[in-house]
């Protein structure tokens, strides 16, 4: 004699909380590719040897290609300090794996904004001659300055950065970019030395009789002959 039997079992699907998390971090808006200390919490175990790596995504949130900001040697929770790149907005995402045993933590939306700073290029130093032409202070910059700056004189008053050797005085011109808040403004300045040009007076015409004394011909010279020729 054959019987039905009907066992009833109960199934359920046990959920493992994520074994890396980044911890909440506060809204912020910073200049520049600033360093910061970003903690997270593990729930699995990890052996000795392991590290941390913390992997930045591109703009959309993606991890096709991450970018490595952070690295700690670990078996714990801890702070891993990231170095974040300027220029970074909205939809970047961090997530921090694990080495040993390999473990792929939980994206977090990053609710950091990163501006990048002014670049108003690198001081300079230029000698120029009295009779030289016209010069344009932002080409003598060193670096690499953004072009829309200002400029000011030795004396503070706005110029044009068209620097005349024969009319404009020697001294230091400072070139500012304003720089987009919290980035405080850039600067950089040309020192300028003007070297006064020789000059050897102009051409003249002398009659002299045989028997007259010696005489400097510097000094027949007209205009104003610098002293010092041949």
């Amino acid at each position: 004699m054959r019987m039905l039997v009907t066992v009833a079992s109960a199934y359920s699907v046990l959920v493992l909380p994520a074994q890396i998390t980044v911890d909440p971090m506060p809204s912020a808006t910073l200049c520049g590719s600033p360093t910061v200390s970003v903690s997270f919490t593990t729930a699995g175990n990890y052996n000795a040897g392991n590290v941390f790596t913390a992997e930045l995504s591109d703009a959309t949130g993606s991890f096709a290609a991450p970018t490595i900001i952070g690295m700690l040697s670990s078996t714990t929770s801890g702070n891993i300090s990231c170095d974040f790149p300027a220029g970074m907005s909205g939809g970047f995402a961090l997530r921090i794996n694990a080495s040993d045993p390999v473990e792929v933590g939980t994206p977090y939306v990053l609710p950091l904004v990163t501006v990048a700073p002014p670049d108003a290029g690198l001081n300079a130093v230029l000698a120029v001659c009295s009779n030289d032409p016209p010069l344009n202070l932002f080409a003598g910059l060193n670096g690499t300055p953004e072009v829309a700056g200002t400029w000011t004189s030795p004396a503070g008053a706005v110029v044009t950065g068209i620097f005349d050797p024969a009319t404009d005085p020697a001294g230091c011109y400072t070139y500012t970019v304003a720089g987009t808040p919290p980035c405080a403004n850039a600067t950089a300045v040309v020192c300028i030395t003007v070297v006064q040009a020789p000059n050897a007076g102009a051409d003249t015409m002398l009659y002299v009789c045989s028997n007259d004394a010696p005489f400097q011909l510097v000094g027949q010279l007209a205009g104003t002959p610098s002293p010092g020729g041949t």
